[in-house]
C-alpha cells in the first residue's frame, strides 16, 4: 500500500469521521429541541382547556346550588 494512501486513510479516520459524528448528533439534538417546543405548545393548550373546563364546572355548580341546594347529597 502506498504511503500516501495510508496517510489519507489515517486522516479520514482521525478527522473526517469524528467531525461527521459530532455534526450528526448536533443536528439530531437541534431536531429534538424543536419537538420540545411543539410539546410545550400542546401542554399550554391542554392547560388552557383545563382552566376553561374548571371555570365551566364552577359555574354549573353555582347554578345547581342556586336551584337545588342539596344536589350534592341527593346523588348518594
Amino acid at each position: 500500500m502506498p504511503s500516501g494512501l495510508i496517510i489519507a486513510v489515517i486522516v479520514f479516520l482521525l478527522v473526517v469521521i469524528p467531525v461527521w459524528v459530532v455534526v450528526h448528533y448536533v443536528l439530531k439534538w437541534r431536531g429534538a429541541r424543536r419537538l420540545i417546543k411543539d410539546d410545550e405548545h400542546a401542554i399550554a393548550e391542554v392547560w388552557n382547556t383545563a382552566a376553561r373546563l374548571e371555570k365551566r364546572i364552577l359555574v354549573l355548580e353555582q347554578l345547581l346550588d342556586s336551584n337545588n341546594p342539596n344536589w350534592r347529597h341527593s346523588s348518594r
